[in-house]
């Protein structure tokens, strides 16, 4: 049996585009019942007749004094291709009358559902909230099945939409439609929406929009919550889950039967329907409603011929708006209805007009779209943009006007389309000029990911007009349509009217033209802002009202720096202009720091900057000296009137997430952790913070917990935060007390640079360190707010019964744990030796632990050779001799390695000894000699005083000439003179041996990507050795086997050591290696630096050494997936001839976006060659895209490298 009440919304398809759900799940079987029979007659009257006889949709309205009639027509708000079978007259009726009139314009509709507050920006998972945990994941599973992702991952996570997403029956009805029946692509109302704007036909609203809104709502009762469950075949109380498809089947069939007793159009069945549902006691909401659109349409109706449509089920009744139209004094008649072909006549008339007019005259343009006009609110801002589209194109067009009457009118297009193409993630393919009826403009190109964006923008009269188009097909008709569609019109502006603009939340007002645009600007950013644009074009002045505020977490640390930000900001939009006077005066209290600039066009602008602790207000206009009365300029930059900031209320409590402390802030904290760097002794860190959004005063917590060996001193630790050095800074006050068992210090600060003051209070408890910060405008300095925040914390619990200090040396605990047989005492300790830092005192405690047991050390740890490490290279043979022990009783490998490079970086005689008795013990194969050395060593004299008796040791040892190889191998000792006096040629044959073994192995070992970077950098370093000019090497197969590897850098060693032998190598494979991005500017600088370059000369020029040059610095640090040559700037600095600067652009590994860099000099000559161009600089992207910025920069940059002395 259908539950009639979870069928109920079904039947709002007759009264409401927002479906409103039901609001009793309780009333069963006799409403069902009879609603059933009632569709049972309807379908069996339509399948024997089939004459649609008593269809009654459309009806005729005259009155007194009226010249044309009007009309009502009752609509069903599906898509189902039987809504739009109409009578005859339906459409003619629509063709004929003047406006156009809907329940509430889709215009509204959409407007409220993309603005900031609508819901389709709206993230929150309100599942979560209304849904338990089993409903929640049943319901989550269905999401999944049906789209692939959870339901977090949705754009959009309101019952409404999940429950259109898993229960569209409109969806399921229209897949068993045969071919003719096919559903159009938008529902009937929106359709004649649609079709009424082709026709140029005003639209109206006939309600309010608020009276469709509860479908949107994020909220759901209990009840709508259980029909939407057993909607989707969950059912709390059995405990089972019944078969959604099923449920859909029925809920499908119901639908099918309403659409078919609206295809018949017998208004008295579905009043019989309607009524018996109202007398049930089910309220549909008509009545209020009903009222409200019959006065509206009698009121347009005196205004003109009207075409209304509203849902069917608005018309009949006493209280429907057919009776209350006759009660206001219409004539209201049923308009005959026949079915002769006439609508699929005017079906087809209206569906060949060719896109939709969008009437802005009054702000001076007109376009026709490719769709129905829909306002678009623009995020952050409170203007809208106009869209339209169709299956296939989609056209835009914005306008405002433009404060910037100084800026040059070219630099701002450019600033506006390639801030459009980095706001849109878009990448600017090309711009240039056109002219279109006589009006000069810009034209650009944007790609999106696969789409193609044309705009095109104008301005006239100081707005600016943007119109844009995409479309999914090649063909360049219809692009070429939208554009020649645009109209000008030169209109007589209104007289701008002035208001003032107050702001309590941000402490201001001011006086502003009224109809004022707002911005709202970086909101991502640290420094968030608020602006106001105006512009009086009668009078030729325009005002900019900036306010910046900061984002939760920081803090204005210099008005002199925002200030020069924002003046910064303002010449790049316009180079011309230039400061004439300056002057510092105040406004209660706080500095006003006042500019006044002169434009290359004539004009003048003004700037008054008043920074207030977190806040600053910018009052910024421009006008024209000659015609603008100067009243003006000044009414608007003295009307800032300071508002007094309220400070909110430290109430809200707070306990962080390890329950470590307790406070009280105006609002939740929110923290994250805090990233100590390399060497911190801080186990873990939490910074917490919270904004006053009243004064936009800021709380801010700092949570240290220190390693448990860790010892220093408090005072030290916590001197940087409670008494900085910063000079900046100013301290006004101090005081250290004890409170318990916890140290605690605070600090009053003024900052010398800001309006604010600094209130810093720190609590050492146990090992745990608090640093707490209220950060307040000078003006709320007295409100005691520090001292309420300060007395609001309590360190946890946990934290107060800590019985170690900071300031006890716990080396003796360290040493105890790493004895201990406990496992995860033992870890902890182990953890700690990265951190430790013994001084000469602990010498002595750290060998005598060294010749202890560590019973717990019984994996790969090696605790005792990382303890062994902390100790000073500069001590004494008593750390030698405990060295050498451990080499004697570590059975691995690596780690006698390590301890020998311990040794190795002794600098004693004695150590040295020691290391060469000690070293050749490491058997030969395993890990290719790395780290056997310190590298320390080669700076010392001991290097040299014992090569001699390295070599020896090399030439009895494999593994140490492995070893001596890797260590020395870019060395000047293999080069003459030194490689004859060490005679260094005896070792030659084992290095040959060596490298040969060392190939062997990278041709085995290949696919074993742990071991792979080893082995190649093991037949580097010692072919590196063989392929030396001047070195007896007979290894020249073994070269000619790595110039076909597909390892680059094997190549390039390859090809050098064919080369140093006087062999000649391919161009083919020489050029694979000049084409490699990180191996082709160490190719080309060796051969240069070992005279050989003659066997690559012909293959370079400056462009290919210049490139690898830029990625091979990149390298460094990055990897370089694609660099491309953009341009070069002729350069000159002085009397010296002018060379090139290149500009290039690269990703890095994994980015989208392309960078810039400037690199060179390069001479102008070809013929030669710049090796080392080692002038870089990175380039902003829109100083790289314009030329005309470009040179300038160029040469800027050109200038100082060569006054630094560059070459």
């Amino acid at each position: 049996m259908l539950n009639g009440s979870k069928l109920a919304y079904l039947w709002q398809m007759f009264t409401t585009y927002t479906c409103r759900r039901p609001t009793n799940i309780r009333r069963f079987s006799n409403r069902a019942v009879f609603l059933l029979v009632l569709l049972t007659q309807s379908l069996l009257s339509n399948a024997q007749h089939n004459n649609r006889s008593n269809y009654q949709l459309l009806w005729r309205i005259t009155g007194p004094g009226m010249q044309e009639p009007s009309y009502l027509f009752g609509t069903m708000h599906l898509k189902d291709s039987r809504v739009f079978e109409f009578s005859d007259s339906v459409l003619t009726a629509l063709r004929n009358t003047r406006s156009f009139a809907m329940e509430v314009d889709m215009d509204s509709i959409m407007t409220f559902m993309l603005s900031p507050g609508g819901p389709l920006l709206d993230t929150v998972n309100h599942m979560r909230r209304l849904l338990n945990a089993d409903e929640y994941h049943y319901v989550d599973s269905l999401v999944q099945k049906k789209t692939g992702a959870p339901l977090d991952k949705l754009n959009l996570k309101r019952l409404w939409f999940i429950e259109k997403l898993l229960i569209d029956e409109e969806e399921a009805l229209s897949k068993n439609a045969g071919p003719s029946q096919k559903p159009e692509n938008i529902f009937l109302d929106a359709w004649f929406h649609q079709k009424s704007t082709g026709l140029g036909k005003p639209v109206h609203s006939l309600e309010k929009l608020q009276n469709q809104l509860g479908i949107f709502s994020a909220d759901a009762t209990e009840v709508q919550k259980e029909v939407f469950l057993w909607s989707i075949g969950y059912s709390k109380d059995t405990g089972r889950m019944e078969a959604d498809e099923e449920i859909l089947d029925r809920r499908v069939a119901f639908l099918d039967a309403l659409v078919n007793l609206y295809y018949d159009g017998d208004l008295q069945e579905i009043t019989n329907v309607v009524s018996s549902w109202e007398n049930d006691g089910e309220d549909l909401h008509l009545e209020s409603r009903n009222h409200e659109m019959a006065a509206n349409l009698a009121r347009l109706i005196g205004k003109g011929s009207v075409f209304a449509a509203v849902g069917v089920a608005h018309l009949p009744g006493k209280n429907g708006m057919l009776s209350l139209l006759k009660n206001k004094g219409f004539t209201v008649t049923p308009v005959a209805a026949t079915f002769t072909g006439v609508t699929k006549r005017e079906r087809k008339r209206l569906d060949s007009l060719k896109g939709y007019p969008l009437n802005r005259i009054a702000e001076g343009y007109s376009v026709v779209l490719p769709g129905n006009p829909i306002s678009y609110p623009l995020p952050n801002m409170n203007r809208n943009m106009y869209t339209g589209g169709n299956d296939s194109e989609v056209g835009f067009a914005f306008c405002m006007d433009i404060p910037q009457l100084a800026a040059d009118r070219k630099e701002l297009v450019n600033a506006m389309i390639n801030n459009m193409a980095t706001q849109g993630n878009a990448e600017l393919q090309k711009s240039y000029p056109v002219t279109y009826r006589n009006m000069p403009g810009t034209e650009a190109v944007m790609r999106q990911q696969k789409m193609l964006f044309f705009l095109r923008v104008f301005i006239h009269n100081n707005r600016v007009f943007l119109f844009m188009h995409t479309g999914s097909v090649a063909d360049s008709s219809s692009r070429k349509d939208f554009f020649q569609s645009v109209r000008f019109y030169d209109i007589v502006r209104p007289v701008t009217k002035y208001d003032t603009l107050s702001r309590p939340q941000l402490g201001f007002s001011a006086i502003l033209p009224s109809d004022a645009s707002r911005m709202i600007l970086g909101s991502d950013t640290e420094r968030p802002e608020e602006a106001y644009s105006a512009l009086d074009n009668a009078n030729h002045i325009s005002y900019v009202f900036r306010t910046v505020k900061m984002q939760r977490g920081y803090y204005n640390t210099s008005d002199k720096a925002l200030l020069n930000g924002l003046q910064t900001v303002l010449a790049k939009q316009d180079s011309t202009m230039h400061a004439v006077d300056s002057l510092v005066t105040s406004l209660d209290g706080l500095p006003r720091y006042q500019y006044t600039y002169r434009h290359g066009n004539g004009y003048t602008s003004r700037l008054h900057f008043i920074p207030r602790g977190n806040l600053a207000y910018c009052l910024f206009c421009t006008y024209d000296d000659a015609r603008t009365d100067s009243s003006y300029w000044q009414r608007f930059l003295s009307s800032l009137h300071l508002l007094p900031l309220h400070a909110k209320a430290l109430s809200v409590p707070f306990v962080s997430e390890d329950s470590s402390f307790t406070i009280a802030g105006p609002e939740r904290f929110t923290g994250n952790p805090l990233e100590h760097g390399y060497g911190s002794q801080v186990e873990k860190g939490h910074i917490y913070s919270a904004m006053d959004s009243a004064s936009y005063s800021m709380y801010i917590i700092e949570e240290n917990k220190y390693a448990q060996y860790y010892h220093i001193e408090p005072d030290s630790l916590v001197k940087p935060f409670v008494h900085p050095s910063d000079s900046t800074f100013k301290e006004t006050d101090h005081r250290q007390y004890a409170d318990g068992n916890m140290k605690v210090y605070e600090t009053e600060l003024k900052g010398l640079e800001n309006g604010l003051r600094w209130y810093r209070k720190a609590v050492v408890a146990g090992h745990t360190v608090y640093c707490l910060s209220a950060i307040l405008p000078e003006e709320l300095a007295s409100a005691k707010l520090a001292a309420q925040f300060f007395a609001s914390f309590r360190p946890g619990t946990k934290e107060q019964a800590d019985t170690l200090r900071l300031q006890q040396k716990k080396l003796h605990v360290l040493l105890n744990d790493l004895q201990s047989s406990d496992t995860a005492v033992f870890r902890r300790a182990n953890a700690y030796l990265f951190h430790l830092a013994p001084d000469s005192t602990d010498v002595e405690p750290v060998l005598n632990a060294l010749s202890k047991p560590f019973p717990a050390d019984t994996g790969n740890t090696y605790a005792k050779v990382k303890l062994l490490y902390r100790l000073d290279k500069k001590a004494g043979n008593d750390v030698l001799h405990a060295a050498e022990k451990l080499f004697e009783v570590t059975p691995d490998s690596d780690q006698r390695r390590n301890i020998l490079r311990y040794i190795n970086g002794i600098a004693t005689d004695s150590a040295v000894r020691v290391f060469l008795r000690l070293a050749p013990q490491l058997p030969a194969t395993g890990a290719p000699g790395y780290g056997t050395f310190n590298y320390t060593f080669r700076q010392d004299s001991l290097f040299y005083r014992y090569m001699p008796e390295m070599i020896a040791t090399a030439a009895r040892s494999e593994s140490f000439l492995q070893a001596f190889t890797t260590f020395t191998y870019s060395d000047s000792i293999w080069l003459a003179p030194k490689f004859g006096q060490y005679k260094l040629e005896s070792l030659i044959p084992g290095i040959e041996r060596t490298f040969k073994k060392k190939l062997h192995e990278w041709k085995s070992k290949r696919n074993d990507e742990d071991s792979t970077w080893m082995w190649q950098s093991s037949l580097l370093t010692t072919g590196y050795v063989l392929a030396l000019p001047g070195v007896p090497s007979t290894v020249e197969g073994s070269f000619r086997e790595l110039l076909g590897d597909s390892v680059i850098s094997l190549r390039a060693l390859g090809a050098r050591g064919l080369i140093s032998r006087g062999i000649k190598v391919h161009d083919k494979a020489l050029k694979s290696i000049l084409a490699d991005y990180e191996m082709a500017y160490p190719f080309i600088t060796t051969l240069n630096d070992q005279q050989q370059l003659s066997h690559i000369r012909h293959l370079l020029n400056q462009e290919l050494i210049s490139r690898s040059y830029v990625t091979s610095y990149l390298a460094e640090e990055y990897g370089v997936s694609d660099i491309r040559q953009v341009s070069r700037i002729k350069v000159r600095h002085g009397k010296k001839p002018a060379e090139w600067l290149t500009l290039y652009r690269y990703k890095m590994d994994e980015e989208e976006e392309w960078e810039y860099i400037l690199n060179g000099p390069q001479p102008l000559d070809a013929s030669k060659l710049n090796f080392e161009p080692a002038l870089l600089e990175w380039i902003e992207k829109d100083v790289a895209e314009d030329e005309t910025k470009l040179q300038a920069a160029a040469q800027k940059i050109y200038e100082s490298h060569q006054e630094e002395g560059g070459e």
